[in-house]
């Protein structure tokens, strides 16, 4: 089996030698073909698109250029139970599998199988929750009078004059809109409201 060590610490005083040196053990015991060693110095709260090995590695994945990713412990991969995720949900979907010696977790094996699906439940969980708490959060603001969205402007009055001249003499909404540069939905929006107010 070809294997891709992962290895991550967060600040240059570190040194990543210790976890890459128990992995190659792990793979050296387990007879697996160590294909590629990524190591970096990143913030484990930082994106995918900002730590370029963890990318580099599971892309390597992706391209079945190796079946597995060893990593030391969990937080080596993401600070977050949805980084965490969707790391193993992309691992999983290019058909590789991942281990992790801290946690004595392998993916391949039924109870890494498991604690997988565990996870995701855990995981769809924290978005539920995440979700609810900005609805929540949404509806505490608006009911404190905050508005949401771009703000509206008003229609400068000889533009709209112009529009209301056009439209008394038969024009259709989308030739307005072509001959004032507007987009269609905001001249029929314009008109319905004036005609509105004339009302």
């Amino acid at each position: 089996m070809r294997v891709i060590i992962y290895a991550r610490v967060s600040t240059h005083e570190q040194n990543a030698d210790l976890q890459v040196t128990e992995l190659e053990e792990v793979a050296a015991i387990s007879g697996w073909d160590v294909v590629a060693v990524k190591t970096e110095v990143a913030s484990g709260g930082k994106a995918r698109d900002k730590r370029p090995m963890l990318d580099s590695a599971l892309k390597m994945l992706t391209q079945r250029k190796a079946d597995k990713m060893l990593v030391w412990s969990t937080d080596r991969l993401g600070r977050s139970l949805i980084d965490l995720i969707n790391t193993m949900e992309t691992i999983k979907a290019a058909g590789c599998s991942l281990y992790i010696k801290q946690q004595a977790l392998d993916t391949d094996s039924p109870a890494g199988q498991a604690m997988f699906g565990m996870l995701s439940i855990f995981s769809e969980f924290e978005r539920s929750i995440l979700r609810e708490r900005v609805l929540s959060g949404i509806s505490a603001a608006k009911a404190k009078g905050v508005k949401f969205g771009r703000p509206k402007r008003n229609m400068p009055k000889r533009k709209l004059e112009k529009m209301m001249t056009l439209h008394h003499q038969k024009m259709s909404y989308r030739k307005i809109a072509a001959e004032l540069e507007m987009p269609f939905s905001s001249v029929r929006d314009e008109i319905l409201k004036s005609k509105a107010a004339a009302a």
